[in-house]
C-alpha cells in the first residue's frame, strides 16, 4: 500500500502506509484504508482515488506482489486579497475541511475576519476541493473626526447713560420751534427796559 500526494508529484505522504501480515494464499485480507483516510482528512487532504478494494477478500495471485495506490491532494484554502488582488499580509488562510461522509469532497468554510478590512462574502463553497479561493476585502477608511465649532461669545450691547433723577433737564436751545418765543421774549424785555428808563428820566426832570 502507498498513499501519495498528487500535488507533490505523487510522492508518498510521510507516516502513511501499511505492510500486510498476510503471508499465505487463501488467508483473508483484513487491512483497511479507512483509518489512514480519516487521519489524512484531519491533515487537510481530500481523496482523489482509492484503488485498494481487497478488504475481506482472500489473498491470492491477484494481490500477490501488487502495490495499491491511494491518491490524495491537499485541500484548497480561502485566500483573502485586497482590492488589487494581492494577498493581505498576516491574514488567516483557512483550509477547506474534508467532508467526513465523503472523503472526495470538502465542506463550505466561513471566511476569516481580517483586521482593518471588510468583505461582503461570508462563506466559501468550493467547487474544486484542491483549488484555492480568493476573497476580495476592502480596506476600512477611518473618517476624520469632526471638530465642533467654537460657539461665538455673546456681544454685550452698551446701555445708554441715564441722567440722575435729580438732575434738571436743560432746554433744547437749538430747537426751531422755540425760536419765535425766544425772539418775542427778547423784544418784550427790551421794551420794558426802555419804558423803565423813560420813567426814571421823567422823575429826574420833575
Amino acid at each position: 500500500m502507498q498513499y501519495v500526494d498528487q500535488d507533490n508529484g505523487n510522492q508518498v505522504i510521510p507516516d502513511t502506509g501499511y505492510t500486510s501480515a498476510v503471508t499465505k494464499y487463501g488467508d483473508q485480507i483484513t487491512y483497511s484504508t479507512a483509518d489512514t483516510i480519516a487521519d489524512l482528512e484531519k491533515k487537510g487532504y481530500v481523496l482523489v482515488n482509492n484503488e485498494f478494494d481487497q478488504t475481506g477478500q482472500a489473498f491470492g495471485d491477484s494481490s500477490n506482489g501488487h502495490t495499491y495506490t491511494v491518491t490524495y491532494q491537499a485541500n484548497g484554502k480561502v485566500v483573502p486579497v485586497d482590492e488589487n488582488g494581492k494577498p493581505i499580509p498576516g491574514a488567516d488562510q483557512p483550509t477547506y475541511p474534508t467532508d467526513p461522509s465523503d472523503p472526495t469532497k470538502v465542506l463550505p468554510v466561513p471566511v476569516p475576519a481580517v483586521p482593518g478590512y471588510t468583505t461582503k462574502t461570508t462563506i466559501v463553497t468550493p467547487s474544486d476541493p484542491g483549488a484555492n479561493t480568493t476573497v476580495t476585502y476592502e480596506k476600512v477608511v477611518d473618517e476624520a473626526p469632526v471638530t465642533p465649532a467654537t460657539p461665538a461669545k455673546p456681544t454685550a450691547t452698551p446701555r445708554a447713560k441715564q441722567a440722575p433723577a435729580n438732575q434738571a433737564t436743560l432746554p433744547q436751545t437749538g430747537n426751531e420751534d422755540d425760536a419765535p418765543v425766544a425772539v418775542a421774549g427778547g423784544l418784550l424785555a427790551g421794551l420794558m427796559g426802555l419804558l423803565g428808563l423813560l420813567g426814571f428820566k421823567k422823575k429826574q426832570d420833575d
